[in-house]
């Protein structure tokens, strides 16, 4: 499969789908009674339970093992990252080379009852090897994280336990698929048509050349 084709096929399978709007950051509840030095702390905890969660799915999308441990990763078969490495590594066979992310745009909130928010846009890319080189391709998301615990006690501990934390709302899920299945069945349809268009521009150039020569 040309390169090219693989380039202009993930955004019109993925990016075409839509991204939800930028998060709108909540202001802190004026009853809670949060200090500037434990909202440093939650600062850093919020940063450092983003950083586990992908280090999780890089782990996952590097060993090839997308699903496992999915209440780590928070990776669903509708995010799109699932869906491109699906595409990329399942259905095009292209070997993924390396997976990489970065953590932008963090903040950490209390809502009315204390509990911790967690907002941030995370990027993440993937190199694939292509026929001829290499390509690298990514997707930006939105993403807010909820931690179910005590607040004092997410304070006071080193490292968030991430099956107590739920994805209240993320961009990368925002789409009309619904299953993995889904959108294999889509990306195949969408692969023949291609193929089909491909050999008749083909076909009609030859007979465009043949009349002029």
């Amino acid at each position: 499969m040309k390169k090219t084709f693989i380039l202009l096929m993930i955004p019109f399978l993925l990016f075409s789908l839509g991204f939800s709007n930028p998060i709108d950051e909540n202001k802190r509840s004026e009853s809670n009674t949060t200090t500037d030095t434990d909202m440093n702390a939650l600062n850093k905890l919020g940063y450092d339970t983003v950083l586990q969660m992908l280090n999780q799915q890089e782990e996952n999308f590097e060993s090839g093992r997308v699903m496992e441990n999915s209440s780590l990763s928070k990776l669903t078969e509708t995010d799109e990252a699932v869906l491109l490495y699906t595409a990329m590594v399942e259905i095009d066979k292209l070997q993924l080379l390396d997976f990489h992310f970065s953590i932008e745009e963090l903040s950490v909130d209390l809502d009315k009852d204390g509990v911790m928010l967690i907002k941030a846009y995370i990027t993440r890319n993937f190199v694939f090897q292509g026929d001829e080189e290499s390509f690298e391709t990514g997707l930006g998301d939105d993403i807010t994280l909820k931690i179910k615990e005590d607040t004092n006690n997410v304070i006071n501990s080193e490292k968030t336990d991430l099956e107590n934390v739920a994805v209240m709302d993320s961009s990368a899920n925002k789409s009309e698929i619904t299953s993995i299945e889904d959108f294999v069945s889509k990306y195949k349809e969408e692969v023949a048509k291609d193929n089909s268009y491909s050999i008749n521009s083909s076909e009609e150039e030859v007979i465009v050349d043949n009349e002029l020569s």
